[in-house]
């Protein structure tokens, strides 16, 4: 892990789903510089839509 002293490396989380986001918010709130990297870009789920097949709540 980075030191906070500046200079260190950081660390990349490949993956943004679930798992991958949950990793780099627990380590952010641990002063780690993180980078989030995805394949493939995600676009923005308008408010309020939901995935094909899943009952809205």
């Amino acid at each position: 892990m980075p030191s906070g002293r500046g200079g260190g490396a950081g660390v990349a989380v490949v993956g943004a789903g679930m798992v991958g986001l949950a990793t780099a918010w627990f380590l952010q709130e641990r002063g780690v510089d993180v980078e989030v990297l995805e394949r493939r870009r995600r676009e923005p789920v308008p408010r309020g839509a939901t995935p094909a097949g899943w009952p809205p709540r």
